[in-house]
């Protein structure tokens, strides 16, 4: 079972990772990575730079420029 993710960003676009590995999301202080992986649990941050990071692909998102975030998990 993996999960997914499907990025609807406020200009209308979406963007969509397959095989989710984690999302990390990027100090802007210090550039430390923050790695998460409980896809069940994650709280979409309203600043930052976001990176979703798939099996075969990454998507890097600025936090304010999602509308929502849909994650989900398939078979």
């Amino acid at each position: 079972m993996s999960w997914n993710a499907e990025i609807v960003l406020k200009s209308g676009k979406v963007v969509a990772v397959a095989d989710l590995v984690s999302i990390n999301r990027i100090s802007q202080s210090d550039s430390s990575v923050s790695k998460n992986t409980d896809f069940e649990n994650f709280v979409l941050p309203s600043k930052g730079v976001l990176s979703f990071v798939g099996k075969n692909n990454i998507a890097w998102l600025e936090a304010s420029d999602i509308e929502y975030l849909l994650l989900f998990r398939v078979n």
